[in-house]
């Protein structure tokens, strides 16, 4: 039969599989409408494909991210007519309540735009009231800082000052799940002349690899490092953050390139994201078990992770144990009607995993998702720490935005191991401890105490 003849058919099937696409493009998504999220001083609005949220407090709302593709963001669990919860691709649910419109006072864009000091900051204290979870296992009367600040504020004279007196109050918090994100302008030389612990994080694995392991790999711009320790048959492994293993082959300049799109994108990364993370550390890990599935023990190295997305922290796990557990439960008691419960059941990689005895090594700078790596490790009896307690920031992070547009996170949620234990503020305990120095600079040159690099700890996995 000629192309001729078949040309009406194939333009025929071509047109109704347009329209067919087209049609469902039109057709309302299954949770179009307006959602309150309990726990996180947030709404969500479905509309069609996209979906917009905005931060909501008593008396203010306005928009955080719009524009963003509702199903590549996020897995919808279970939804009714008032209940929806969804699945971020991170390791906790987030719950909805279905709301008839928006407050009347959310805006989006500059319509709600506000540098008035006072108001951000009566809305910056209303959000933290509202949602943070550790003032009393951080010390802070909450109230008091009201009482103190607010003549404070009242006397403001220019952005700069006001940035000064709402970074103080966040680092009285001593919470490293706490941030602001301003203007470049805004911020000062006196934070840009803090500590940089992004050194740390690149020197000391380098010099480790270069004088501890013989002939060292790495993956996705040293994402992940591996190697045997010289003259043994131990394997060592150190991960100095947990996000960047997507497997897109690309060069370390396109690599690079790639994620700070990702990041930068609004409204950032979201289900399918994470997806790609997991796969990516499975595909890494199959290279790995391959070098070092045969060594007689894994050194584990999280010493100089920052924390990243506990997503990724768990699936590296995941291969390093044997049977599944629960690892932890979640807990979210502010700002929702009744607590939002939600344990974390671990269950082992489908291959690729390690039979030996694995020596996790962390310290204070182990922080956010590496501390969840570290907590979820404590069941499984093939795993010993060394180091140093952890950092102690675990919670799932909610970012909000103030009149003038500034970005601020908070922490929102409890982290508990199975019999009901917490670790925010006092971080994982190790079963050897290297008393490692909590300030920056002191960790950093602990390492360089004899005028030359040397890893304490380290040397003795090589006796």
């Amino acid at each position: 039969m000629s192309m001729e003849k078949n040309g009406p058919k194939i333009f025929t099937i071509t047109l109704i599989l347009f329209l067919v696409l087209l049609l469902d493009s039109c057709q309302p998504h299954i949770a179009t409408g307006i959602w309150k999220q309990r726990g996180y001083g947030r709404i969500l609005k479905v509309d069609g494909s996209e979906f917009s949220i905005y931060t909501s407090t008593d008396g203010y709302c306005n928009e955080l991210s719009s524009k963003g593709k509702f199903d590549k963001h996020f897995k919808i669990v279970s939804i009714d007519e008032n209940e929806l919860i969804i699945d971020h691709g991170s390791t906790r649910n987030y719950h909805f309540t279905r709301i008839n419109e928006l407050p009347s006072v959310c805006g989006s864009g500059n319509e709600n735009f506000d540098t008035n000091p006072i108001k951000n900051f009566s809305v910056f204290w209303q959000l933290f009231e509202e949602n943070y979870a550790f003032f009393e296992q951080r010390g802070i009367d909450w109230n008091e800082v009201n009482q103190y600040y607010t003549p404070k504020v009242e006397q403001i004279k220019s952005e700069s000052e006001f940035y000064q007196l709402i970074k103080s109050i966040l680092d009285s918090l001593h919470d490293g799940h706490v941030k602001i994100r301003v203007p470049e302008s805004t911020s000062t030389e006196a934070n840009k002349n803090d500590f940089n612990f992004e050194q740390v994080k690149v020197e000391i694995p380098d010099a480790i690899l270069n004088k501890y392991v013989a002939s060292p790999k790495s993956y996705n711009v040293k994402t992940i490092s591996w190697g045997k320790l010289k003259g043994t048959n131990v394997g060592y492994i150190v991960v100095p953050k947990m996000f960047g293993f997507p497997n897109y082959g690309l060069s370390e300049d396109d690599f690079n390139k790639k994620l700070n799109e990702v990041f930068d994108a609004d409204p950032g990364p979201g289900y399918d994201y994470f997806q790609e993370e997991r796969r990516g550390v499975d595909f890494v890990m199959e290279k790995i078990h391959a070098d070092l599935g045969d060594t007689d023990s894994i050194v584990f190295d999280l010493r100089f992770n920052e924390g990243g997305f506990s997503s990724v922290s768990l699936k590296l796990l995941s291969h390093f144990i044997h049977k599944p557990y629960k690892a932890y439960t979640r807990t979210i008691e502010k700002n929702t009607e009744e607590p939002l419960v939600q344990d974390y059941i671990i269950k082992p990689a489908m291959k690729n995993i390690f039979n030996q005895k694995i020596c996790l090594l962390t310290s204070y700078w182990s922080a956010s998702a590496s501390e969840i790596f570290a907590l979820s490790s404590m069941p499984s009896d093939n795993f010993t720490r060394y180091g140093s307690k952890t950092n102690g920031v675990l919670s799932e992070v909610a970012w909000c935005v103030l009149p003038n547009g500034w970005e601020i996170s908070m922490s929102v949620e409890v982290v508990s191991d199975p019999i009901g234990k917490e670790y925010e503020v006092v971080g994982v305990p190790v079963d050897f401890d290297m008393n490692y120095p909590e300030n920056g600079m002191d960790f950093y040159q602990s390492f360089y105490q004899h005028g030359e690099f040397a890893d304490p700890l380290l040397e003795k996995f090589l006796k």
